[in-house]
């Protein structure tokens, strides 16, 4: 066999070399997917801090219908006193 038609190919070099192209190829395609992966759980946390303000807000609502309800119920307790005292006044 003459040297310049020989070609030196060492198999089992080359397929040691194998994994690691593999998983360069496997770390390019999985990176789209890594990071829609982080944009997802990203979403998710917004959603999370969405729906606790939502939550908060509803609360802080209640609070202040109930003061609201309070202060209608005092204001019309106050006004059939005041009634009271000025009739009691006219009669005097």
């Amino acid at each position: 066999m003459d040297d310049k038609n020989h070609i030196n190919f060492d198999a089992p070099a080359t397929l040691r070399k194998w994994p690691s192209i593999k998983n360069q190829r496997a770390s390019a395609t999985d990176r789209p997917y890594q990071q829609a992966a982080l944009g997802t759980g990203e979403i998710s946390s917004n959603v999370a801090g969405v729906q606790q303000a939502a939550g908060d807000t509803g609360a802080a609502a209640h609070q202040v219908l109930q003061a609201s309800s309070e202060l209608s119920r005092q204001s019309e307790t106050m006004r059939g006193q005041v009634e009271s005292f000025l009739s009691n006044i006219k009669a005097a």
